[in-house]
């Protein structure tokens, strides 16, 4: 099946639209490395729209107590994609990435 046609108008407004979600992602990650939010907070957030759409390794590096080699070896230990979304993480997964995270 070809897929349909976008006219410019369109195009704009998605466009618009994936500007608008990555300028959001950045503005939550900023709050996240300024330290407005622990682990927890973040794992009782996870409804939100924007949380939701940000891979768990860039949470977990932006996070002051984790940074980025702290984050990728324990993604890895818990054979945790790095590419899995924040939203896609099960209750299980939370409390495990908690635990690890917590020392």
């Amino acid at each position: 099946m070809a897929p349909t046609p976008t006219t410019s108008e369109t195009r704009g407004l998605l466009l618009a639209e994936a500007s608008r979600l990555r300028r959001e992602i950045s503005d939550v990650l900023a709050e996240i490395a300024e330290g407005r939010f622990d682990l927890r907070d973040l794992l009782n957030r996870k409804g939100d729209a924007v949380l939701a759409q940000i891979y768990v390794v860039k949470v977990l590096e932006n996070l002051r107590e984790i940074g980025k080699v702290r984050a990728r070896e324990g993604l890895d230990a818990l054979n945790i994609e790095h590419r899995c979304r924040f939203g896609d993480l099960t209750p299980e997964l939370s409390r495990v990435l908690l635990r690890e995270f917590k020392k």
